[in-house]
């Protein structure tokens, strides 16, 4: 016959028992939810860099594989994959299921758990690829690019805006009270000052994890010269340079490309023309109510000249420039190492547009698309899975 003491004892060792393993549970139950958890995180990082690398290789699918699987892994390496580390691996593949517009990237790292070695788990895998390719499809309208992820996307002096495409910023994105609408996706890999009172994205903003590759890759000698001119300023327009203009309607532009190692002025009222400008230097639309059309490979405006001041990027001499000016244009407008700046009293209108810089600043009243791809060499990219 037990006695209350011992039945006691016996009692409090049962229960002793039963909590050990509920700590035990507990215990498993938190690894698992920390570890779940980081394993998640290191898969969206994965991803951003899966889909930065296929994007930036989709770039150079035009010159050669080769290229295009170095710019990937450049690219990977950027947004956090080493490839020279053992925990990773990396895989660019084009052609990609028979497509030599498309690249494929994988990316494998290994994880090692915190807590999990206490359930003798020490080591898991995460995976993510991207596929991406040369396309004609829509693509962004504004895309301001910085492998830093520090420029600025300004769209603090607008009145109303418009954007049929995507929108993005590799810096600081920056809405103002204006009313915004953005058919397509908005996203940024710096920081967002949102004080917008109407704001309409196709989705978005949303930050990603670091720089996205320019969706156009050109340099100045992409582009085969029709005209040339060699000094500081080039200032066009039918009084200054009537050469440059067709004898009928006299506000017209012969067709060609346009290059300079100085800067352009394009002084004209009410121009008109089929044309592509080069230049070394700044590009500026002095004329206003200009109505103009690309003429070589989707591109209206090509610049590579820097940032006039490093220190204040967005009140420097900007690259390409409209004050007080309205018009209407198709084409590309790049400068991928300065500044693009439309004043507050613009009205900008164009059916397929790419305004790309290392800053954007942008004012007055603006109704664009993004364009399609059509060019060999640049080509618009997106991912396709």
């Amino acid at each position: 016959m037990k006695t209350t003491k011992s039945r006691s004892r016996s009692d409090g060792g049962q229960t002793m028992i039963l909590m050990a393993l509920l700590l035990g549970v507990l215990i498993g139950f938190v690894a698992m939810v920390v570890d779940v958890g980081f394993m998640l995180y290191e898969r969206r990082a994965l991803q951003n860099a899966a889909d930065a690398a296929a994007l930036a290789g989709a770039q150079e699918l035009s010159g050669s594989p080769s290229a295009a699987e170095a710019i990937a892994q450049q690219y990977a390496l950027a947004n956090g994959v080493d490839t020279a580390d053992p925990n990773y691996t990396f895989v660019a593949t084009t052609p990609y299921a028979g497509d030599s517009d498309a690249i494929e990237v994988e990316v494998t790292s290994k994880v090692g758990f915190l807590l999990g070695p206490i359930l003798g788990l020490d080591v898991g895998n995460v995976s993510a690829r991207a596929v991406a390719r040369v396309t004609g499809g829509p693509s962004y309208a504004l895309f301001q690019t910085d492998p830093g992820c520090s420029g600025v996307l300004d769209l603090e002096d607008l009145s109303t805006f418009f954007i049929d495409g995507a929108v993005h910023a590799d810096g600081e994105l920056e809405l103002e009270p204006s009313p915004f609408e953005m058919t397509g996706d908005v996203t940024y890999c710096g920081s967002l000052k949102d004080n917008s009172t109407s704001l309409v994205t196709g989705s978005g903003p949303d930050q990603v994890g670091g720089p996205v590759p320019p969706p156009v890759d050109f340099s100045y000698t992409d582009f085969p010269c029709t005209y040339t001119f060699s000094g500081p300023v080039w200032k066009i327009s039918f009084v200054d340079t009537p050469q440059y203009f067709n004898l009928g309607p006299p506000k017209t532009l012969k067709s060609g490309v346009y290059c300079s190692d100085g800067n352009i002025e394009l002084a004209q009222e009410d121009a008109t023309g089929n044309v592509t400008f080069v230049t070394h230097g700044n590009f500026e639309f002095e004329g206003s109510n200009y109505d103009l059309t690309p003429y070589y490979e989707d591109v209206l405006v090509f610049t590579d000249a820097p940032i006039d001041d490093p220190l204040d990027p967005l009140h420097g001499d900007p690259q390409i420039k409209s004050e007080d000016n309205a018009g209407t244009w198709e084409g590309m407008l790049l400068a991928p190492n300065g500044l693009v700046k439309f004043e507050r009293m613009i009205t900008a209108t164009s059916p397929g547009t790419l305004l790309l810089g290392s800053f954007i600043d942008l004012g007055g009243v603006w109704s664009i698309a993004g364009m399609s791809g059509s060019g060999s060499g640049s080509g618009l990219v997106a991912l396709v899975e």
